[in-house]
């Protein structure tokens, strides 16, 4: 990651502005969608699963952000994308604003690598045979499956779609 998140973001903002100038209305609303949802779908796959109540949290919203947890698991993500993006996206207008937010108490840990810096035990992880052990999923306070977060990532990959 080149900067901190906020900055990563401002440069971002800055760079579809340039990019979106000279777009009609509609031309503005496909171009806000297909960022939104490869946004949403690079968050979504990125997510650290175990259960999938991290990656099923991913909520789409058009004018202010989500504020609760959701109850949904999600494994594989494609029914996030989908019910999220999709679905949501079809009421998206010229000059709304759409976010991408997840409200999980834990979920600035997996962004920021915020786990302790020594694992004692781990996480408790059921066996496909009944009982279960436990795993270590962090190393130097980062998960395992997303040392580098989800958002600050896709934020900088999107970056560099726009000159």
């Amino acid at each position: 990651m080149v900067g901190t998140l906020n900055q990563e973001v401002a440069r971002f903002n800055e760079a579809v502005e340039r990019t979106a100038k000279g777009l009609t209305e509609d031309q503005l609303v496909l171009f806000h969608k297909k960022i939104h949802l490869d946004g949403l779908r690079r968050i979504v796959l990125k997510t650290p699963v175990l259960t999938g109540r991290a990656r099923g949290n991913w909520q789409t919203t058009i004018g202010i952000p989500a504020s609760e947890e959701i109850d949904r698991e999600s494994k594989r993500g494609t029914d996030v994308i989908g019910a999220e993006g999709l679905v949501k996206l079809a009421f998206l207008r010229a000059f709304q604003v759409s976010w991408i937010t997840n409200n999980l108490p834990y979920i600035e840990v997996l962004e920021r690598g915020l786990y302790p810096k020594t694992v004692k035990r781990g996480t408790l992880v059921p066996k496909r045979r009944g009982g279960s052990r436990y795993e270590i999923r962090s190393s130097g306070g980062f998960s395992k499956q997303a040392p580098q977060g989800m958002v600050a990532i896709t934020v900088a990959e999107l970056r560099l779609m726009f000159p």
